[in-house]
């Protein structure tokens, strides 16, 4: 039999020390969020970034996680950056216009907006997301509730319905859903907004969601597919959603093709979109929406 020491292999070689690096074992809908560290990461590492996500890149470097690249992740990327750049512009407009209000950021994962946003000290702020999700998200993101402001993380599911009941319902209030509606059912999604138009008094709430025919191609979007993560609500015309609540009505669609950045795409993604927004069926592919209650 072989003897080895402590720090030698069993060939006599110097064992690699052991890593700092938080591991991650995370599978399906939970797995795509840190596809979209990456990219974020990715991005504040450029010399013109889009997001200046300082934090995602710290966050990444944290972790235990590699993957190999995957057949159009950079035009991802692309999208995944235009994507958090707009619904930060949607959600600062928002807390301009009210300055004592409430954000539910609902899926947050990793996500930073909590931290890159300016928000008052009358913003009341809840990042909601799944237990393994949130006790990662504690190790390795800091607290905003250290400086004082009004924040809580929250771990639950968003379909679970009394989380809700502890949300007061005294502010006017705006919902961010970043990469969450599509992974959900349509009787979840249903459900979701008529409790959230139910409780709060008015508000906003934004989302990406993709069309029907993507859903039929969402195996084609191969860095979400290799993570196991499925797809199952789509909407192609934004006043369809008015029909489940009397509250809800459209304030913005944007398709991907008309999304602001959208010209810092690589071109051949620039080129895609055009011919997608002349394509019946394509022309919703993804979309952005906000509505009123």
């Amino acid at each position: 039999m072989t003897s080895t020491t402590a720090g030698t292999s069993a060939d006599g070689r110097a064992a690699p020390p052991p890593s700092s690096k938080t591991k991650v074992a995370l599978r399906g809908v939970s797995e795509t969020m840190l596809i979209t560290l990456r990219a974020r990461a990715d991005d504040a590492r450029q010399p013109d970034p889009v997001l200046r996500d300082t934090w995602a890149a710290d966050i990444l470097d944290q972790l235990d996680y590699s993957r190999p690249p995957t057949l159009g992740e950079k035009a991802f990327f692309a999208t995944v950056l235009s994507r958090a750049r707009l619904f930060d512009s949607w959600t600062a407009e928002f807390l301009n216009a009210h300055p004592e209000a409430t954000v539910l950021h609902l899926a947050c994962g990793l996500d930073s907006r909590a931290l890159r946003l300016a928000w008052g000290p009358r913003v009341r702020w809840i990042d909601i997301d799944m237990p393994e999700v949130v006790a990662l998200r504690q190790k390795l993101l800091p607290d905003p509730a250290a400086s004082g402001s009004d924040y809580r993380l929250v771990a639950t599911s968003v379909t679970e319905a009394s989380w809700l009941e502890d949300v007061p319902a005294d502010r006017p209030t705006i919902v961010v859903m970043e990469g969450l509606l599509p992974y959900l059912k349509e009787a979840e999604v249903r459900q979701l907004l008529e409790r959230i138009c139910e409780r709060f008094p008015s508000g906003q709430i934004m989302f990406d969601i993709v069309g029907a025919t993507f859903l039929r191609l969402q195996a084609l979007n191969r860095p979400i597919a290799k993570t196991g993560a499925l797809m199952h609500f789509a909407l192609d015309d934004g006043h369809d959603l008015e029909m489940m609540h009397p509250k809800l009505r459209v304030k913005d669609v944007l398709r991907i093709w008309q999304i602001p950045g959208r010209e810092k795409f690589p071109w051949n993604l620039r080129l895609l979109l055009w011919v997608f927004s002349w394509l019946p069926g394509f022309r919703t592919t993804n979309s952005y929406m906000r509505y009123e209650f």
